[in-house]
């Protein structure tokens, strides 16, 4: 799980990167984090749903606002 996240925050910072240098827009640092989150909470719960032994990171995610 911990490769996800990595490669979550690597992407969309990468992305918000390229939005800077290409198209001239800036993103708010919480957009991108809200961004990081969604990715990771979608994939815990495929996973989840996949396997059923993520109970412990769907508690996790779903109290933390």
């Amino acid at each position: 799980m911990h490769t996800a996240i990595v490669n979550a925050v690597i992407y969309h910072i990468w992305q918000a990167r390229n939005s800077l240098i290409f198209k001239g827009k800036a993103m708010e640092t919480m957009t991108i984090v809200k961004h990081i989150r969604e990715q990771i909470t979608q994939r815990v719960l495929h996973l989840h749903f996949q396997k059923g032994n993520y109970s412990d990171c769907i508690e996790f995610i779903s109290h933390r606002d």
